[in-house]
């Protein structure tokens, strides 16, 4: 940079009188800038999220949709699907008939399916299997060299995202194997005598009549004309003696044999009465039971009472905790 130092004002009839110099040449372009301060760090976005559309029905509505998450072979037509599908948490189904999307999440409501959006664009299916290998085609010209691309810029490193929130509790694994047997405790002390129980309801069943006298002998009759046969086999047929299907959260039999009476005692626990007496109460007895519907678990079955005139039934669950059954057929064979 230079100084000039202005001279004295020159004077034009006594009056102070500036002389205006001529313009000067233009200045050489000033050198580049410092690179300014990096800005502030911006807030980072929400994580992407990224579903997988399984499977798509038409027949069947969404309130159909398995609760369980699978779906078996012919669920909503013939070949529809073609293998059974077991869902996993957050894979999704498009019901065709209105383009929704339903995404499986246990626990998270009744039916365990929640419609989370409606597709509106093509639906791209699964990738189908490979095809036969084609025909080696003809070799083709050879294409021209393609232009180097520039190389990109690095990005900046982002910062680490927040820590996610703590996910769902697992489902509850199988019953491990049974452990070895511990020893023997030392015997305790003997406790004391409890307070008498309450007397119980008497039954409603009497007791067996009185046989009758034995009949006079009859006279022998004329011997057979037919060969000796083989000596049989001693082996025990069993024959049913009574049988009912029995629905037993609506108290309605749908079919039965030698029934006289069904009646639901209390909670998971069924007495079936016979409509005549069944040899002495030795018999042996077939029941099966099921829960229908969404949550319903697996059942078994025993004997509580057997007597003469009635047995009694419990349906419980795998806690062996008495359960309403919806369907609970009974089977007695008399040997």
């Amino acid at each position: 940079m230079h100084q000039y130092l202005a001279g004295a004002d020159g004077l034009y009839n006594e009056t102070p009188f500036a002389q205006k110099g001529t313009k000067g040449n233009p200045g050489s372009g000033g050198g580049k800038g410092e690179v300014g301060e990096r800005g502030p760090k911006g807030v980072a976005g929400l994580d992407a999220r990224i579903t997988e559309i399984r499977y798509a029905f038409s027949v069947k509505r969404p309130d159909d949709l398995p609760y369980n998450g699978a779906f078996d072979i012919d669920w909503d037509a013939p070949r529809s699907p073609i293998t059974t599908l077991q869902f996993k948490f957050g894979e999704c189904v498009v019901y065709q008939g209105d383009n929704s999307v339903w995404m499986y999440l246990p626990g998270s409501c009744n039916l365990n399916w929640m419609q989370i959006c409606v597709a509106t664009g093509a639906i791209t299916g699964l990738v189908g299997a490979d095809g036969n290998k084609g025909d080696v085609g003809s070799k083709g010209e050879a294409g021209a060299d393609g232009f180097d691309g520039s190389p990109g810029l690095t990005g900046i490193a982002g910062a680490d995202g927040s820590k996610g929130e703590m996910g769902r509790r697992g489902y509850e694994g199988p019953y491990g194997a049974q452990g070895l047997k511990g020893d023997s405790g030392i015997n305790g002390t003997k406790g004391e005598v409890g307070a008498t129980g309450q007397a119980g309801t008497d039954g409603t069943d009497g007791t067996n009549g009185i046989p009758g006298a034995k009949g006079a002998d009859g006279d022998k009759g004329q011997a057979g004309l037919g060969q000796k046969g083989d000596k049989g086999n001693d082996n025990v047929q069993l024959v049913p003696a009574y049988s009912i299907a029995y629905d037993g959260t609506g108290d309605s039999v749908i079919s039965s044999y030698n029934a006289s009476q069904t009646v639901r005692l209390s909670e998971g626990t069924y007495r079936f009465r016979f409509n005549s007496l069944i040899g002495d109460g030795n018999y042996i007895v077939q029941a099966t039971a099921c829960q229908m519907g969404p949550g319903g678990y697996p059942l078994h079955t025993y004997v509580l009472r057997a007597e003469q005139r009635f047995v009694t039934i419990v349906v419980a669950d795998h806690d062996n905790n008495p359960l309403d059954a919806n369907y609970i057929t009974v089977t007695v064979y008399n040997p």
